[in-house]
């Protein structure tokens, strides 16, 4: 990669002073200013690999352009997605001249992720994520209809080790099955705090989501209802923890007779805890559950 299009850290400080920004803490705010692991995100977003490679770049969390800038010459469009619009001015100099980049100021939690990107382009996504946000950008970005072929995100390291987790481990939880079921994931590298400025209390990683294809077999809402059901009642066994679950206000009319008949149909022992079960165990029940609440 071609370091003259990266912000250095000398430019970054400049370019602070000049607009009278300074880091915020309130949003999480640590700039990423090795080159080193900006050349690893790119890398790892497949910049400039391939003439298949996808047009558009979207990158969460632009901040002063750290990431915006370089991919401005790896993708042929790159949208930029800033929560902060203190540092608009910021970013607009570091990418002047490159006219490849669209702005958007908004919270990335929330946006209409299907207004601000190019119905039927798949899109490379990248984010250096506030380490508090991270698990809703995620998500809300998986579970809107946008046609990404990659994600690369820098992470807190816990939130990278929750993703990536495996059955049975304290890490593997509702976070983990949430994105499983969009993507398969893989912890790139890890990155000291050494290499932000200001240095954060945290380790970082970086995260790599492939989209899963073919996706499971079973409505995405009929899955997480199952997988939350579990791990709300975690110390119970994934009977009890079901029952539980069926008992509240809101659940479907099902009797626990039918919950042990679920668990028996999929082959899931009726005292295993749903810490234990992986991904596709939870699909298989919420296979059996739709077809069970459809038929009533």
């Amino acid at each position: 990669m071609n370091h003259q299009h990266y912000l250095t850290l000398n430019r970054l400080r400049e370019l602070m002073d000049k607009y009278g920004c300074t880091p915020s803490k309130s949003l999480g705010q640590h700039f990423l200013v090795d080159p080193n692991i900006v050349d690893i995100i790119l890398s790892a977003g497949g910049a400039g690999l391939s003439e298949n490679a996808p047009r558009w770049a979207c990158d969460i969390g632009a901040g002063p352009g750290i990431l915006t800038l370089p991919l401005s010459h790896s993708f042929s469009r790159v949208l930029a997605v800033e929560i902060d619009r203190g540092i608009k001015p910021l970013l607009q100099e570091v990418t002047s001249g490159r006219d490849n980049v669209d702005m958007v100021f908004a919270d990335a939690r929330d946006i209409c992720w299907e207004e601000v990107l190019p119905e039927g382009e798949s899109v490379a996504v990248f984010g250096n994520l506030p380490y508090g946000a991270a698990p809703p950008i995620i998500n809300h970005l998986l579970e809107s209809d946008v046609r990404w072929e990659s994600a690369v995100f820098m992470l807190q390291k816990e939130v990278a080790e929750r993703l990536a987790a495996s059955p049975g481990g304290k890490d593997y939880g509702t976070l983990t099955l949430a994105v499983c079921y969009f993507a398969q994931v893989s912890i790139v590298h890890q990155v000291s705090p050494n290499c932000f400025w200001p240095p954060p209390e945290v380790h970082s990683a970086l995260v790599k989501l492939a989209p899963r294809s073919p996706r499971p077999p079973v409505e995405f809402s009929s899955y997480i209802w199952l997988v939350r059901s579990a791990f709300n009642w975690r110390r119970k066994t994934i009977r009890n923890a079901l029952r539980n679950a069926i008992s509240l206000p809101e659940a479907p009319d099902v009797s626990s007779d039918r919950i042990d008949c679920l668990l028996h149909r999929c082959g899931v022992d009726r005292k295993a805890r749903g810490e234990t079960l992986p991904m596709g165990k939870y699909v298989d029940l919420a296979v059996e559950w739709e077809e069970m609440i459809g038929g009533q």
